[in-house]
């Protein structure tokens, strides 16, 4: 959850800083790719902890 707002107070500052719309869209489509990934890397870390945790 923290991603999520740390990526969306991110885009923000983006698109506010940045002048260039095209420059605009490529952030929002970084942060929003790097939102994906980082979660996807925290949740298959979890199942894999919660995997091995079951096996002992």
């Amino acid at each position: 959850m923290s991603n999520l707002i740390i990526f969306t107070i991110a885009s923000v500052w983006w698109v506010l800083t940045e002048t260039d719309g095209i420059s605009q869209g490529l952030g929002i489509h970084y942060y929003s790719i790097a939102t994906v990934v980082s979660s996807a890397v925290l949740y298959i870390g979890l199942v894999a902890l919660k995997k091995k945790r079951m096996e002992a």
